[in-house]
């Protein structure tokens, strides 16, 4: 796919996508990066959108980030942000970037491929946004053990 189709895609994904956010959504990241020098490249991460979350204080026992080696795999839960926060966490994942406060890494343009999902019906209390992308190649990050059988 060229580049033009890909920007008319994500565009195209933005605006549904920001059609649904509202305020008060939460945010939750799964990832998994390598370190290459001084920065982390995303090999695969999920980026959701969701109306919804049982207590405030639930959040952090979702969220945990480990090191292994030159990976980095990790889940944060961000609950009930602002629309803007919101959309520019939706702009920023778009651009193939994750933004924590304490930690970032990016999808590098070369090897990039994304995934935008969206519920069927235009239910925003049943149907969450969903970005995936993943870098092109990841398969070569699998330990060869856990790999399926062809």
């Amino acid at each position: 796919m060229d580049s033009s189709t890909q920007t008319i895609i994500r565009d195209d994904f933005f605006t549904a996508a920001r059609e649904w956010l509202t305020d008060s959504y939460h945010v939750e990241y799964r990832y998994v990066a390598r370190q290459a020098g001084d920065h982390a490249e995303v090999i695969h991460a999920l980026v959701m959108f969701y109306p919804w979350m049982t207590k405030e204080g639930d959040v952090a026992d979702f969220d945990f980030h480990v090191n292994a080696g030159d990976y980095v795999v990790g889940q944060k839960v961000f609950s009930s942000m602002s629309l803007i926060e919101s959309t520019r966490i939706l702009e920023e994942a778009l651009d193939g970037a994750i933004n924590l406060p304490s930690w970032k890494a990016f999808l590098t343009a070369a090897n990039g491929r994304y995934h935008f999902l969206r519920g069927e019906a235009r239910n925003i209390w049943v149907n969450m946004i969903h970005l995936s992308a993943s870098a092109l190649g990841a398969d070569q990050h699998q330990n060869p053990e856990l790999a399926p059988e062809n």
